[in-house]
């Protein structure tokens, strides 16, 4: 993807073709971002972007640090949200998140050591700040540390994360279960905000996600997903396909059948991209 990204930038401004390493940078920090639960995945999606810029580095120059890539691509659970209800205080504490933020993409760049740790400090104390009004909120807040190398955070909040309200392309993987044999995996799921709103019977897991993503996708974004194909006649995906309908429209379906894209995963699968622009005609 950061590849991709690249490639469109540079054939609309021919200059940063000599400033490859420099531009990924910027779309790191601005623009690329990546969320999974799995520890191993993220760490891999940060090698991966890493190595990407050291690649177009200028040897002949004094070759710059990288970045620091901790908010760039986090571990975490997507499905669960911090509470926006009004009286919720600490969410509406603009203050808070917004030095958060700030933090965030000083840490971006800072290059040395005690930078750094000043910056890890700062952050963490005010993540941790004993004045904070305690509630579920704080606690989740307080439980993440972004810093430590096995930290998972129990929630997501795109903006907290990633500065960001919304996204313009949502790409997704989700996975594919079913609750008759994943009733531990559900459960927390449907205690939470997404779950007592979405949850259906027969539903599929990977559900959760599509409707996550139609609630964090900008007002003309797309969403592209890969998944099984089955849920389009499935009686467990009445609510998924009536907002879909609602809010969305069918951009391009590629049907991949019986092609084994997945080891071991068997079934026909479909990758779907929505536009949430609506048109007349779903598709």
């Amino acid at each position: 993807m950061l590849q991709l990204i690249v490639k469109v930038i540079c054939r609309l401004d021919y200059k940063y073709e000599n400033q490859l390493s420099e531009l990924k940078k910027i779309i790191l920090s601005k623009a690329l971002f990546g969320v999974d639960i799995n520890r191993t995945a993220i760490e891999i999606c940060r090698l991966r972007a890493w190595l990407s810029i050291i690649v177009d580095e200028d040897i002949k120059k004094n070759i710059e640090p990288l970045p620091n890539l901790d908010f760039t691509f986090i571990c975490a659970n997507t499905l669960i949200s911090l509470d926006e209800k009004p009286q919720m205080d600490l969410y509406d504490d603009r203050e808070l998140k917004n030095n958060l933020i700030k933090l965030q993409n000083e840490y971006f760049y800072a290059s040395h050591k005690s930078t750094k740790k000043k910056l890890q400090r700062k952050y963490n104390e005010i993540r941790t700040d004993s004045n904070m009004l305690e509630n579920e909120n704080s606690k989740l807040i307080k439980s993440y540390d972004p810093f430590h190398i096995q930290s998972v955070s129990k929630f997501y909040d795109c903006e907290l994360h990633h500065g960001h309200k919304n996204f313009d392309i949502i790409l997704g993987n989700p996975p594919y279960l079913k609750e008759r044999n994943n009733s531990e995996i559900f459960k927390p799921i449907n205690k939470s905000p997404l779950g007592k709103k979405y949850h259906q019977a027969k539903m599929d897991f990977w559900y959760y996600f599509l409707h996550f993503a139609l609630n964090i996708v900008s007002e003309k974004g797309n969403i592209t997903f890969i998944t099984s194909s089955y849920w389009l006649n499935a009686e467990g995906a009445k609510k998924l396909i009536y907002r879909l309908k609602e809010e969305c429209s069918f951009l391009s379906v590629v049907n991949i059948g019986d092609l084994e894209v997945f080891h071991k995963v068997a079934g026909r699968h479909m990758i779907s991209v929505f536009s949430k622009t609506k048109k007349e005609a779903f598709l």
